[in-house]
Order: structure tokens, then C-alpha cells, then sequence
């Protein structure tokens, strides 16, 4: 019995292991627009998913500038950008929405 109960109690465990993430970006993390973002960004040739859902990196299709994915959580992601773009300044990073390519916004690092 007491086997059968380590087993359920394992069980439960790892299941709640898998449940997603109770951290998320919030609309208030937002300081303020990018300027000079493309309509959406675009898979670079190469790219590969990183998190669950975001392409890294990604290309501005106007001038070919690349930006470098740093973290994620439900479908967005923060980026990292070549020095003096987009107005995100030292200690900031660009969101990014992964589904569709789309500036979010600026964030603090």
C-alpha cells in the first residue's frame, strides 16, 4: 500500500512539473513605443525556435537588422537589439509578439 501511495504522490508531481508557468509579461511592463519598427519581423534564414514559441533571431526586412531573443512567456518575447534602434536604450529590450512578428513595445532588461 504504502508503494502504491509513493507512486500517486510521484505521479502528481511530475504532472504539476509540466503545467505551465504562473509568470507572465503584463501590459504594464510596457515603457513606452519602439519607433522605426518594421510592420512585423521576420524569421532570419536559419532561425530556430527558442522558449516555446519564439524564433531567435529575428530580421527588421527593411535594412536586414537582426535582434537576439533573451526570454519569453505566453506568446512573447523580449529581444535584444542592435545598439541605437528602434529607441531602446542600454538596459532595455524590445518586445516582441511571436505569433505575429509585431513591436510591442520597449522593457526594461
Amino acid at each position: 500500500m504504502k508503494t502504491k501511495n509513493l507512486c500517486s504522490f510521484i505521479l502528481v508531481v511530475v504532472l504539476m512539473s509540466c503545467g505551465t508557468s504562473q509568470s507572465s509579461f503584463k501590459d504594464s511592463d510596457i515603457l513606452r513605443e519602439a519607433t522605426g519598427t518594421p510592420e512585423v519581423f521576420e524569421p532570419a534564414p536559419g532561425a530556430e525556435y527558442e522558449g516555446t514559441s519564439c524564433i531567435s533571431p529575428l530580421i527588421d526586412p527593411g535594412d536586414g537588422s537582426r535582434i537576439t531573443f533573451i526570454r519569453s512567456t505566453s506568446g512573447k518575447a523580449d529581444y535584444e537589439v542592435p545598439r541605437g534602434k528602434y529607441g531602446v536604450e542600454k538596459g532595455e529590450l524590445l518586445r516582441v509578439d511571436c505569433r505575429t512578428g509585431k513591436s510591442l513595445g520597449i522593457v526594461k532588461r
